[in-house]
Order: structure tokens, then C-alpha cells, then sequence
């Protein structure tokens, strides 16, 4: 049986996905597809829901949350041990998603945020995330086999 993946998708994903008034990027758009194609989950982090709570503009911040619901939520490993009182905002969801993949409830985290990366680098975690490109990759290259060809291999009958 094939490996079915769990791929937790940053706030900075689920907004394209889920905002109509976005141009998806076809990377994007192919990664999704390919998830499917592979049977794969695509989860949201309930801190995703809170950040998405936090957006000013009230009517993308209701779409987005409705949209949520085709996602699977992820179930919190625990309270965050990386966060305290004095933990802002947005570096306390950088966190939950870090601490996420540490406990493995997900295999891998897809995020185009670069501050998100260098953090999964200090706690020794970056192999498990992905930006949309090389998760797309990712999944092509299980699910999209190309044929190889040896050159300096010749196939004749004996």
C-alpha cells in the first residue's frame, strides 16, 4: 500500500487556495492536484485558523474561514513548549507548525515563508519543509514517473 502523506499547509498557502480574488499560481494549483492524485491530506493547523481570524480586511477573513472546512484540521500535539507570554502572534503559529512536524503529526509543512524556514533549520526540522515548488516536485516525481533513458545503453535481442 502506498504511502498516503499528511501535508500541513501554512497560512500563506491556504489564502491563495482559498481566496477567489487571488491568481493561483499554477505550481500551486498542480501541487493540490497532485496531492489528490495521490491520495494525500492536505491539513490546516488551528493556528492557521487564528491568524486567518486576525486579517483586517473582514470580508477575505470570512471567506477564508469558510473555505477551511474542506481541509482537514490538524488535532494540536500539545501546547507549544517554544511558546510563552512574550511570544508574538505570528512567531507563536511559526511555532505550533514546527512543533507539529516535531511530534509528527504531519509528515511534511508547505510554506513560502523564508522566516518559517530559517526556524525549522535551528530546531533541526527543514528536511520536513517544503516550499510550493519542491513540494510540487515532490509529488511529481512520485506520481508522475518519467521514463529514463540510458543513452550509452543499447537494447538488443540475444
Amino acid at each position: 500500500m502506498p504511502l498516503r502523506l499528511r501535508l500541513l499547509l501554512d497560512t500563506n498557502i491556504l489564502i491563495p487556495l482559498q481566496d477567489s480574488m487571488i491568481v493561483l499560481q499554477p505550481n500551486l494549483a498542480n501541487f493540490v492536484r497532485l496531492a489528490g492524485v495521490g491520495g494525500h491530506q492536505l491539513l490546516y493547523h488551528p493556528a492557521s485558523a487564528d491568524d486567518i481570524r486576525r486579517d483586517e480586511n473582514v470580508e477575505r477573513r470570512e471567506r477564508t474561514l469558510l473555505r477551511l472546512a474542506q481541509y482537514t484540521e490538524l488535532e494540536r500535539p500539545g501546547a507549544c513548549p517554544w511558546n510563552g507570554s512574550n511570544t508574538a502572534d505570528n512567531d507563536a503559529s511559526d511555532n505550533e507548525f514546527l512543533y507539529a512536524l516535531q511530534c509528527d503529526a504531519a509528515h511534511a509543512l508547505v510554506t513560502e515563508d523564508r522566516g518559517l524556514h530559517a526556524k525549522a533549520r535551528s530546531r533541526g526540522l527543514a528536511s520536513r519543509v517544503y516550499t510550493i515548488q519542491t513540494a510540487e516536485d515532490w509529488l511529481r516525481r512520485l506520481h508522475e514517473p518519467a521514463e529514463v533513458r540510458l543513452p550509452s545503453i543499447e537494447d538488443v535481442p540475444l
